[in-house]
């Protein structure tokens, strides 16, 4: 298979449209928050990721913890959900602190959008709901 170099201005064009939809997302999340440690702190992340799982892009604010996060669950969602099961509309939620980010306050969501013929891409968005402060383990204990 020959690797053929992309166009560099078509590159940074698809780039910044990648960006620009992730950027959007964490807009959107924090515009219509309840929750003032999503609103205030932006402790959230926003990204999207092709059908294997990789990040292609991710929102310009969010924790580093809320971006790892992201990309872990990631995979316990496509090997739940293959991508070539999906459809534009399914709407995958988990707030299982093994799968994505240690404390059951935190919740996941990834919505599959189509994009032919180019590519498959999933968008999650995690954001920390608030929880008390003294409950910080997997389990929720103190």
């Amino acid at each position: 298979m020959e690797n053929k170099a992309m166009d560099p201005v078509a590159l940074e064009v698809i780039w910044n449209r990648f960006m620009s939809v992730a950027n959007e997302q964490q807009d959107t999340l924090i515009r219509t928050a309840f929750s003032t440690i999503v609103r205030e702190s932006q402790d959230l992340a926003c990204g999207l990721f092709d059908t294997r799982g990789r990040m292609i892009a991710q929102s310009l604010s969010g924790t580093p913890g809320h971006i790892n996060a992201m990309a872990t669950s990631m995979k316990h969602f496509l090997a739940a959900f293959p991508p070539d099961k999906l459809s534009a509309g399914d709407v995958l939620i988990t707030n299982d602190p093994w799968l994505s980010a240690g404390h059951f306050f935190d919740i996941t969501l990834l919505t599959p959008m189509k994009l032919e013929p180019v590519m498959t891409t999933l968008d999650p968005v995690l954001p920390d709901v608030g929880a008390n402060p003294v409950m910080d383990g997997a389990d929720g204990a103190t």
